[in-house]
């Protein structure tokens, strides 16, 4: 099977919940960086939550 974006994020999710607040730079307002990371694994299907 080859690995596509979208299983590579799902691999991600499943082992480091929380990514999002990880990848947040201390400069950007935290609660739309993470809006912004969140709509691409949603949009995917990979996530179910909505931010």
């Amino acid at each position: 099977m080859k690995l596509r974006p979208h299983h590579t994020l799902e691999i991600v999710d499943d082992h480091v919940p929380g990514i999002e607040a990880i990848c947040t730079h201390p400069k950007e307002d935290p609660a739309q960086r993470l809006k912004g990371l969140l709509g691409g694994p949603v949009k995917l299907g990979v996530r179910t939550d909505q931010w």
